[in-house]
């Protein structure tokens, strides 16, 4: 059976991404294929963010290196957006800050476990923060049940299906209202996270290729990848 370590699990998202955010690029229904190939992507990565508060030897520097990337893609968004904002082109891709928002989440719950009172405020309150980036409480609730169902894959599973039938019920009330309820469904289709469950089988936790390059190219081929798919948008469209 394959198996993938934790770099090359990173550069399978990597590629699934990058065919969710060439949308200015393909046909409409280019586009629907390539978002439902890529609803694992976010979670995907929330998953190995999970794996890596258990895991990391430095807990500290892994909340600063993703708090500090997460400003620095912000700061490049508000450059470019600034750029680009005669031609209606908007970079809102946020989503190293939710992640970073809910490696918080699992350090408080990790840390505060007797008093309810203090976890559900703070709980709560990062719930809220998330909701303004990429992601939002979609990606805190994936990872939540990641950390606490982490060594049970039978009950993290249930956990996914679970989540994912409540969000598939919720979209689809939605889709009702619209004059297309099938084109707003397969354009909305993040309860198809579910899909990660497969490919989790084929991850094996094992680390890879671990240097400073597999350690800080995701960081920065995140936003730079999208900068330049915005940049050849903006020169197109210029």
């Amino acid at each position: 059976m394959l198996q993938l370590n934790r770099f090359q699990f990173k550069l399978l998202l990597a590629f699934l991404m990058v065919l969710d955010h060439i949308d200015f690029f393909v046909s409409d229904n280019l586009n629907i294929l390539f978002k439902i190939l890529s609803r694992c992507v976010a979670v995907g990565f929330a998953y190995l963010v999970v794996d890596g508060f258990l895991y990391t030897k430095n807990l500290k520097k892994y909340l600063l290196r993703l708090y500090g990337f997460a400003i620095f893609m912000l700061i490049g968004n508000h450059f470019f957006n600034a750029l680009y904002a005669p031609y209606n082109i908007v970079i809102r891709n946020s989503i190293i800050m939710t992640y970073a928002i809910g490696l918080t989440m699992l350090f408080i719950l990790s840390k505060v476990k007797k008093n309810f009172f203090i976890r559900f405020i703070c709980c709560f309150a990062l719930f809220y923060i998330s909701d303004f980036f990429e992601g939002g409480f979609i990606i805190l609730l994936f990872m939540y049940f990641s950390y606490i169902y982490h060594d049970d894959e039978k009950k993290r599973n249930i956990a996914y299906l679970i989540f994912s039938a409540v969000l598939f019920a919720l979209t689809l009330n939605f889709s009702l209202q619209s004059k297309n309820p099938i084109i707003f469904m397969l354009k909305r289709c993040e309860f198809l996270f579910i899909s990660i469950i497969p490919l989790l089988k084929i991850y094996n936790r094992k680390q890879g290729l671990n240097n400073a390059f597999s350690k800080y190219f995701f960081y920065i081929f995140y936003p730079v990848h999208l900068w330049i798919i915005n940049y050849i948008n903006y020169i197109m469209v210029k």
